[in-house]
Order: structure tokens, then sequence, then C-alpha cells
């Protein structure tokens, strides 16, 4: 039985793939080899020591190199209460334009718990080494106890990923179109956005032929475990076979969304998209870097390829990488470094860190909102 908070869902909420629950098998079958093995973790220890290495290298040697953190703190401390207020608000527009992607992809989820899922996820994701894997676990756990079947929360994960990847990798084609159209100079910026161009043509080639072809998302997969099975042989762990039978499952599962969901998808996830846009233009315009400095069309660029870089899970939620394209994008689209570092950071600052502290807010919420749960569900007060 749907609990009372999701009435309208009455039947189960199984996706129509039930063999898509083999994913989460999979990981709960890993997760406990991995627990069951004595040792100390080399793995994660790696991967959380090179994530921190590449973000001190980025903020401690290569921006310093375009300017001086000294130049920065005068800019921040200039902000009005009126801008602050403002950002703020851009920002809660952002969030709940993502909160409402959720909904779209999974009927029968409400908006205020779908913000509790996102905020508690995010965060995890975000501050946590290998930081992906706990907020898919998460994500299970909190949609299961309020009666989402394992099968639908694949689904959600599948498609709500895949629909705002494509909206990533069709902005930049966009934001370079905007750059041609406003006949913007700068030589550095024109040749960066074609580089991201053509990286998104790629990675876009390679999604829409997956989509096409059922054989094509099974070779994928199985080159993907092999990569990932090359990647862990010096961790003494693997082989992995589990990413074959997933990419064909998400492959089925968004064909078949796409028939009845892709309209409220497609805008939510622009929309999303679009109001992170507009916390990154306003911060960018609270520094002090006017239209008549840059563009808002370069401003969009910037925005565009620093999301890119951030999807890309070198470190948790692109902090360092995605930071880096963001100053170099202003700045070589006329913004002095100083304030292009200055909104980064106010950027940053309102998408990345203000989130983690949200983030165990609403894990707290989760645990303590009995009414949401699904009857006979109780969480253990333990975890």
């Amino acid at each position: 039985m749907r609990p009372a908070a999701f009435p309208e869902c009455r039947q189960p909420c199984v996706g129509p793939f039930r063999r898509s629950g083999r994913y989460r098998s999979a990981v709960t079958k890993a997760a406990g080899k991995a627990d069951a093995k004595q040792g100390f973790p080399w793995g994660k220890a790696v991967r959380a020591l090179f994530s921190v290495a590449i973000v001190a290298a980025i903020f401690g040697f290569a921006i310093p190199k375009f300017t001086s953190y000294s130049k920065v703190w005068p800019i921040l401390g200039a902000l009005s209460a009126a801008q602050i207020v403002w950002l703020l608000l851009a920002q809660f527009l952002s969030r709940a334009a993502y909160w409402s992607v959720y909904m779209a992809a999974l009927p029968g989820l409400r908006f205020w718990p779908s913000a509790v899922l996102i905020q508690t996820n995010s965060a995890m994701a975000s501050v946590l080494p290998a930081g992906g894997a706990f907020a898919v676990s998460i994500t299970y756990e909190m949609l299961g106890s309020w009666g989402f079947s394992n099968a639908s929360v694949t689904e959600l994960i599948g498609v709500s990923g895949i629909w705002n990847f494509g909206v990533k990798l069709t902005m930049p084609t966009i934001s370079v179109l905007l750059l041609l159209a406003t006949g913007v100079k700068s030589h550095p910026l024109v040749v960066a956005a074609a580089i991201g161009l053509a990286v998104c043509l790629v990675a876009g080639a390679v999604v829409g032929l997956a989509l096409w072809k059922e054989q094509v998302a099974s070779a994928l997969g199985k080159i993907a475990d092999r990569v990932v099975s090359w990647f862990l042989r010096p961790f003494r762990k693997g082989p992995i076979t589990s990413l074959e039978p997933t990419v064909v499952d998400i492959r089925r599962q968004t064909i078949d969304v796409a028939r009845t969901r892709w309209f409220r998808l497609t805008w939510t996830s622009i929309a999303s998209q679009l109001a992170a846009f507009l916390v990154f233009a306003l911060s960018m315009r609270f520094v002090g870097i006017p239209a008549s400095q840059v563009s808002l069309a370069a401003v969009f660029a910037a925005f565009t390829f620093g999301m890119l870089a951030a999807s890309i899970p070198v470190t948790p939620g692109g902090l360092g990488t995605a930071d880096a394209v963001y100053v170099a994008v202003m700045a070589a689209a006329g913004a002095s470094s100083s304030a292009a570092l200055a909104g980064d950071l106010v950027f940053r600052t309102l998408t990345y860190l203000l989130q983690i502290p949200v983030g165990g807010i609403t894990y707290v919420i989760w645990r303590r909102k009995k009414s949401w749960l699904r009857p006979g569900n109780q969480l253990q007060s333990s975890a």
C-alpha cells in the first residue's frame, strides 16, 4: 500500500523492466564482498587522496597564477544584503527546478519528499570520497522507505541522469552558436568553445548509438566492465561484470519513459539548468563584471562548460576542475581574474558548500518524518 504522502499512486510503483533491480543486487553483493574482506581499503584511500591532490593543486597553485586571493576578499565583502537575498532566492529556485526533474521521472513522488531526497544524496555525493555510490545507496533506501520499488528507483536514476546529461551536452552547442551570433572576438574563448562542442558531439553520438541499438548498448557496457576491471586490478578487486546488463536495462527504461514522460522530463531538465545559470549570472554580475565587459553569451558559455566539467567524476561535485573552467573562461572573455574568481566563489558557495549542511538537515527530516513512511516500514534509530 502507498503511504498517505502519495495518495494518487495506489499501485506499487514498479518499472516495466523488473530485471533492472539486478543493478542494486549487484551493488549489494559487491558491497558485501568488500565488507567481508579484511584490510585497509587502499582503493578508496587512493581515490580520496587523488581528489584532494587535484583540488589542492587547482586552488593552491593554478588559480594563484592568475590572481591573488587578497584581491578577492574585498570584492566579496562589498556584496550588499539585497544582493545576497537575491542570490539565495535564485538558488532556491534552482534547487526547486531540479527537484521537479525527479518528480517528472518518478510518478507519485511529491515536491517536499523530492527536495529531501535530492538534498540528502547531493550532500553525500559532494563531500564523501566515491560519494556517488553512497548517494545511489541512500536514494534506494529513502525511496524504498516511502514505498517505491527497486525497479522504479533504478528507472529514476537512469532516466533523470540521461536527461540531465543530454541537456548539459546540448547547452554548450547553444553557447557556441550564441558566441558566433553575437560576434565575440575572444579567440581563446571561441577555441575553447569549439573544443567543448567537439567533446559534446562525440559524447552525444555515443549516447545516441546506445539508445538506437541494444547491441551497441551491450558492447559499451562490456567495454565499461573491462575498463573498470582494469583500474581495479592493481587493488586486487574485480572483475566487474554488472555494468553491461545495467546499461542495457537503462536503455530500455529510457525508451519506455520517453514514450510517456519525455515532454515533462525535457522542460524540467532545461528549467533546472537555466535556473542554475541564473545563479551563476547573478554571481558574476554582483561581483562587478558588467555586460559591457563580458556579454551574457560569454557568461553562458563559461557556465555550460563549467557544468560539463563538473559532470566528470574526477572530484566530488567537480570541485576544483569546474572552478578552473569557470574562472578561465570568464577571464578569457574579458573579466578580471580576481572578479572571475570572486564570482566563482560566490556561485560555488551557494551551489556546493551550502548544500552540505542543508543535506544534513534533510537527512534528519527523512529520519523523523514518519508520516511519509510506507506502513510497516520503520527506520532503525541507529542508522
